[in-house]
């Protein structure tokens, strides 16, 4: 977790806990939104211990061990006696692995529950998940973004279904290994971007869900932040005969096989991704628009997620990742800073380094806004990554149910104390 390696933290009453940071940290909520904040009472009533405020990495690793063990494990899955509730609804006695009940939480100061129960059940297939809709098995739905089901929700909307869309927090984009020689030379970089048809992938897998997706311009913002600017029009033009002479201009010169190739290297590397439909039919698009270009891209399915596999571990010519905007600082240091945690790409750039530790440590936000606009052009500038589009998000529900808006990463429930079933 960013931020954490100069924090001191300390409970001063059991109300109270204090971070203090050693140095400036400006995104330091973040940290509260990623770690879960869960009740000593549960862990010392279960584990023995009296006081866990009163322990420290001093402690005897007996009883270290004892409060790590069971922070690890015995929140994990579901049990009623050690789950805790901290909002408007509460965990039912019958929950199971694959059917959650939430039942309204009494001892809830706030505003009450809407509906008096809530049954979260786990659809693997998504044209069940509409099919249990059109039947009023389900009330609310959320299937992930398949322009196929949206047209099958939206062709309910006569039996009283609305259907709903919105861009959501996660974008897609083409990372580049600049350990490949191939992609040291930004010629090269430029010639990949001049080819792609960002269009022709948002036509087919974004705009039959959202019509009004566009192909993304940045890689810090996303189109409805005041900040958003397009820096990737006018450098990814969908032209393959300009990607060639951007080639030829440079000393690349087409083989007989239909490939480029200088100084014995042919342009020829792979995209991996997570193998699925979605993404392997958005990198055969882009295998068929950048053949036209002279280059020859395989397909590098890495069933079960990149992160897993080469990717993490630098084995790549071209990723195909989904990253989320949610906390646009995080996102960027932690990818394009030359020591974050995740920059597989090996990229490296003082100017890009500077703006992000502007970004990370001036709490005046117009300050860390314009740090973050200016690495964004710096990654631009370089072509570091090639963002593609914002992946939408659809949600749909019976019309007997009132105030149901998919809010990103939290899903539908986020405000399921608002619903107004009638």
């Amino acid at each position: 977790t960013r931020g954490l390696d100069r924090v001191n933290a300390e409970c001063r009453d059991k109300d109270t806990f204090v971070e203090t940071y050693r140095s400036p940290y400006a995104d330091w909520r973040r940290n509260y939104l990623h770690h879960a904040i869960l009740p000593a009472h549960i862990l010392e009533r279960e584990t023995g211990i009296a006081d866990i405020t009163a322990l420290s990495p001093t402690s005897p690793p007996a009883v270290l061990k004892k409060v790590a063990d069971f922070w690890n494990s015995r929140w994990a899955g579901f049990n009623a006696k050690t789950m805790p509730a901290s909002g408007p609804y509460q965990f039912d006695g019958s929950t199971t692995s694959t059917r959650t009940v939430l039942i309204r939480n009494q001892a809830w100061a706030g505003r009450p529950g809407g509906p008096a129960m809530i049954v979260l059940s786990s659809v693997a297939d998504g044209a069940a998940a509409v099919q249990g809709l059109a039947n009023r098995q389900f009330t609310v739905v959320q299937p992930p973004a398949d322009p196929l089901l949206a047209d099958r929700l939206r062709a309910l909307s006569g039996r009283g279904v609305i259907f709903q869309a919105r861009g959501g927090p996660t974008v897609e984009h083409l990372d580049l290994n600049l350990l490949s020689p191939l992609f040291r030379d930004p010629v090269v970089r430029i010639a990949f971007a001049q080819c792609i048809d960002r269009n022709k992938l948002v036509d087919e897998l974004a705009r039959g869900i959202r019509p009004e997706t566009q192909p993304l311009g940045s890689l810090a913002f996303l189109p409805d932040d005041a900040k958003y600017e397009d820096l990737y029009s006018g450098k990814m033009v969908a032209d393959a005969q300009k990607a060639q002479v951007t080639l030829e201009r440079a000393g690349w010169i087409l083989g007989s096989d239909g490939v480029y190739a200088k100084a014995g290297q042919r342009l020829s590397f792979a995209i991996s991704h997570d193998g699925s439909p979605a993404h392997s039919r958005e990198v055969e698009l882009i295998r068929t628009q950048c053949r036209q270009a002279g280059m020859e891209i395989a397909d590098g399915a890495a069933p079960g997620g990149v992160g897993d596999g080469g990717v993490a571990h630098g084995r790549f010519d071209v990723a195909l990742t989904t990253n989320s905007r949610a906390s646009r600082v995080w996102s960027l240091a932690d990818h394009y800073a030359t020591n974050g945690e995740f920059n597989y790409q090996h990229y490296s750039n003082p100017e890009v380094d500077a703006a992000l530790d502007t970004a990370e440590t001036e709490y005046g936000e117009p300050t860390q806004m314009d740090a973050l606009v200016k690495a964004d052009r710096l990654l631009a500038d370089d072509l570091v990554s090639l963002p593609l589009f914002q992946v939408p998000i659809m949600w749909a529900y019976t019309n007997n149910i009132d105030s149901v808006y998919r809010q990103g990463s939290d899903g539908v429930t986020w405000n399921a104390n608002e619903w107004t079933v009638r």
